[in-house]
């Protein structure tokens, strides 16, 4: 049986096919492309074979690709039902292109598989392409000689398919557009919207030019718009690390650059053509390794931030849970420990009124010294929660205008007494001025208190030197002692919560660490400044709190 052969060509290439009558765009047009098309699907498809964007993603490249193998039998083969085969099986290779191209972008803007009722709709407009495929009227006509057909009725119902498709795509991109609250996932919508519209606009747009003027070297040129969605994915891949892929996107717009320049080489014409187009392709090499190593440092930078940021998290939500234990420490001393001391105290008080009797004389001293520690006990708790409370921001304040020279003179004088009992030395001295201040006097004169208490508690023996003056709007108060003095380690510690110094309870039993920590805040919650100076370990201390003062 004769073998029908297209007459206006010879083969040259195992007796089947002719490549030398295709226009030498053909091969920079159809195989790179197809090429880049097939390794960017298998990519991003072995990264994540589970996610059904990945599925669908590879099945569109390996259509594209036969279809372009496809495309390219046609213009080749030179027997006659080879030739045949290829133009009957254009209607479904495009129509299975368009189907999976809507596919893909509805399932990625909606970022979960389709549902049946809309798998339904979708496989419906398909169906006519298959059950007409080996009919009329797909190819009406076949010219033996020219090895050339003529399309049927039904690339009338595929043309306005795929222009119903790019419509489709863009409707209900602007839709979940809108849809999504999500800033990034917002940009990609509207990337792939643009990537998929225009793929369909430039394939649909040359096939149809091809088939109106039967000038089918058009047609070259509709495969271009499939680089172009690739390098919007690629970017998308890149700049929002879809698909949970870190270079490939590079890595695939880089090779589509090289495939392009390098088929330059065989389409050039002339020395000085072939030459440029070398040159090209060597540019491009440069050009693509640079471009690669610049966007892994870039994601390996973005990776260690991430980490970083993880790491930050896990250090935050610890830093919580240590706020938040710290808190329900302080919620059950308030209102336990501080009550039951509270309630333990009233008791030794009230059996020394003698309002339940006499005590025995031996008692008493039990007694005594039973109201003594507890008090100790209460005033230690009061001490912990007021320190903690100036620090967090927490402690309430009742701001009025007052003198705080008149407060800093009863303060110092009540306090002189207990460093006279320890045998210290205690000078006063206010310069001549006004002390207005807005502040709350209970809470200010508390924190006067606690720096001259610390003072005292830490001078085993020497003196005491407190001091009120004002310089430009500013009043100082100022605690000097001739004490244990303040290691540089130490100073670190101060104003703190628990901030004791390294001795501090060899020295003083009370200490808690949160006396200075009351002192900071309240000072602060006044617009005011205290610090701590001194110049090492056994040579005083001075303390410093500055005020704003009122006019």
């Amino acid at each position: 049986m004769n073998t029908l052969i297209c007459t206006d060509v010879t083969p040259n290439l195992l007796g089947l096919f002719n490549t030398i009558i295709p226009p030498a765009l053909l091969y920079y047009a159809y195989i790179p492309i197809a090429l880049v098309a097939i390794i960017f699907g298998l990519f991003v498809f072995l990264k994540n074979p589970k996610d059904i964007k990945s599925r669908l993603l590879l099945a569109l490249s390996i259509t594209f690709s036969l279809l372009i193998f496809n495309e390219i039998l046609q213009w080749t083969a030179v027997r006659a039902d080879l030739n045949y085969l290829g133009w009957e099986l254009s209607a479904f290779f495009q129509s299975t292109l368009v189907a999976l191209v809507v596919y893909f972008s509805w399932v990625y803007f909606k970022e979960k598989g389709l549902s049946f009722k809309q798998k339904m709709s979708l496989l419906s407009a398909y169906i006519p392409t298959i059950l007409l495929l080996p009919t009329h009227w797909n190819i009406a006509t076949f010219d033996l000689v020219k090895c050339e057909g003529v399309n049927g009725p039904l690339w009338f119902y595929i043309y306005a398919l795929e222009i119903l498709a790019i419509v489709f795509i863009g409707v209900i991109g602007v839709h979940y557009s809108r849809k999504t609250t999500e800033p990034n996932f917002k940009r990609q919508i509207k990337l792939l919207t643009i990537a998929s519209t225009l793929f369909l606009s430039i394939f649909t747009a040359t096939n149809i030019v091809g088939d109106v003027l039967s000038f089918y070297d058009v047609n070259l040129i509709g495969p271009i718009g499939m680089v172009l969605f690739i390098g919007f994915l690629a970017f998308i891949i890149v700049r929002f690390q879809v698909f949970s892929i870190k270079l490939i996107g590079t890595q695939t717009l880089v090779a589509s650059v090289i495939f392009l320049t390098g088929a330059q080489i065989f389409t050039a014409s002339g020395t000085a053509g072939i030459t440029v187009s070398i040159l090209t392709f060597i540019l491009s090499l440069a050009f693509g390794y640079f471009l690669i190593r610049s966007v892994k440092k870039e994601v390996e930078a973005r990776e260690k931030i991430e980490a970083l940021a993880q790491s930050l998290d896990v250090k935050n939500t610890e830093l919580k849970t240590a706020n938040d234990n710290q808190s329900n420490l302080i919620h059950v001393m308030n209102h336990q420990i501080k009550g039951r001391l509270g309630n333990s105290r009233n008791i030794f008080a009230e059996l020394l009124t003698e309002d339940y009797g006499k005590m025995p004389d031996a008692a008493r001293p039990l007694l005594e010294q039973g109201l003594q520690e507890t008090t100790t006990g209460v005033n230690y708790v009061t001490t912990i929660l007021k320190g903690a409370s100036a620090e967090s921001g927490t402690l309430p304040y009742t701001f009025v205008p007052m003198d705080f020279k008149s407060l800093i003179s009863d303060v110092v004088e009540k306090q002189k007494t207990f460093a006279e009992r320890k045998g210290l030395q205690c000078a006063f001295t206010i310069e001549d001025g006004m002390y207005q201040i807005n502040g709350d006097a209970a809470q200010i004169g508390e924190a006067v208190k606690n720096l001259i208490d610390n003072s005292i508690n830490y001078t085993p023996s020497g003196s005491i030197s407190i001091s009120l003056d004002h310089k430009d709007g500013k009043i100082i108060f100022a605690v000097k002692d001739t004490g244990v003095g303040i290691t540089d380690e130490d100073k670190s510690k101060l104003f703190r919560s628990g901030g004791r110094g390294k001795d501090s309870i060899s020295i003083n039993v009370n200490s808690t660490g949160y006396g200075l920590a009351f002192v900071k805040g309240v000072v602060t919650a006044h617009g005011g400044h205290v610090w701590a100076e001194s110049e090492g370990k056994g040579k005083g201390s001075q303390f410093y709190v500055e005020l704003p003062g009122v006019k």
